[in-house]
């Protein structure tokens, strides 16, 4: 059985039968995102959260937390420059 996510985003009411449930999506991150950083003195961390919201029932929540790895061109810094 298929649900349309914008049936889900609008509210409308839908029942999903006993099981298990998987729901794929993509989500284009910024170019310039920071990558993910632990200091001493402070940290960079990415997570993502997903609600099920359940009408007078406990919210079904699931969190997790992913690594960002912005690529950085050296070619573009002209501090690094070596002069020969």
């Amino acid at each position: 059985m298929k649900i349309k996510l914008e049936n889900l985003i609008l509210g409308n009411d839908q029942t999903l039968p006993a099981g298990e449930h998987t729901y794929m999506f993509n989500y284009v991150l910024p170019m310039t995102l920071p990558s993910s950083f632990e200091g001493e003195f402070g940290h960079v961390r990415y997570t993502v959260r997903a609600v099920v919201d359940r009408p007078w029932k406990f919210d079904h929540e699931a969190k997790a937390t992913f690594t960002v790895i912005t690529p950085v061109d050296l070619n573009a810094d002209t501090e690094l420059i070596v002069s020969q």
